[in-house]
């Protein structure tokens, strides 16, 4: 003889079969940076997972387009982060380390900034910019999965800990890449013990003096930088990162302005 459930158990019988298909979504009423804070934080919690992306950099009023990059790349828990980067317009030399999706959002889960829900149908961060330019892939100006079943939020930066962001990246990547030491001894083979001293002095002082130089942009530059970044409602992880960036400073005694932009998409978490 079959025994009926009470009509509370049949329920909560029904609640716990629909969690168990369709995992914990957000609910609605959830403070926004607690949300954004929480996805940003489950990424340390991941075996693994895939990234890609552009970026690119315009300057000037009419924002000319001077670098554009590819980036794609894996994070396995037990090998750290590996990521490509393929130049689609400027060879000038740059880092991983600067474009890399992920110090992007733990930056942004670091600073001080508002955070709210994005409406889906508003105009977009980059279509407010400037358009794409003919080189960009498909699927980079819009989100490549449904967006029915996630949550974007709009990510507004503190004016100074977006500076802050700025400038440690411009600096990091100028350290990694000018090293007088490195040029010496591509040479040093050619040269006496007396030249390779006399070189390695110029190198270094002019190295200092350009050091000293882009600080003093960088300090007097003015920052602003907005994200939307959509968040998977079941899993409650990031799926897209849409950046963009504004710099304003002097440099050669005028005013120059940059905008960088960004968009990351993350996929197959394990």
């Amino acid at each position: 003889m079959s025994r009926r459930l009470p009509r509370k158990a049949w329920w909560l019988s029904i609640c716990i079969m629909l969690l168990s298909v369709q995992g914990c979504a957000v609910p609605m009423t959830q403070d926004p940076e607690e949300v954004l804070t929480r996805s940003i934080s489950g990424l340390s919690g991941k075996d693994q997972f895939l990234f890609r992306g552009i970026a690119e950099i315009r300057t000037g009023q009419r924002q000319v387009l001077t670098k554009q990059l590819r980036f794609n790349g894996e994070v396995r828990q037990h090998k750290g982060v590996s990521m490509r980067m393929s130049r689609v317009l400027n060879e000038v030399p740059t880092t991983p380390q600067r474009w890399n999706p992920l110090r992007m959002l733990e930056e942004i889960r670091l600073a001080r900034k508002q955070v709210s829900r994005w409406e889906e149908g508003k105009p977009s961060l980059l279509s407010t910019s400037v358009e794409w330019d003919d080189n960009a892939a498909k699927g980079e100006q819009k989100p490549t999965f449904p967006t029915d079943k996630t949550l974007p939020y709009l990510v507004q930066l503190e004016q100074a800990d977006a500076k802050r962001m700025f400038k440690q990246r411009i600096m990091d990547e100028y350290d990694s890449l000018i090293i007088p030491r490195q040029k010496v001894n591509q040479v040093s083979s050619k040269l006496t013990p007396t030249q390779i001293k006399a070189l390695e002095g110029k190198l270094n002082g002019a190295a200092q003096h350009y050091r000293k130089q882009l600080l003093s942009m960088l300090n007097s530059s003015q920052v602003s930088a907005a994200y939307i970044i959509w968040i998977d409602r079941r899993s409650q992880l990031p799926l897209r990162l849409e950046g963009v960036m504004q710099a304003h400073y002097e440099d050669g005694g005028k005013w120059a302005a940059e905008t960088i932009r960004t968009v990351a998409e993350f996929s197959e978490y394990r």
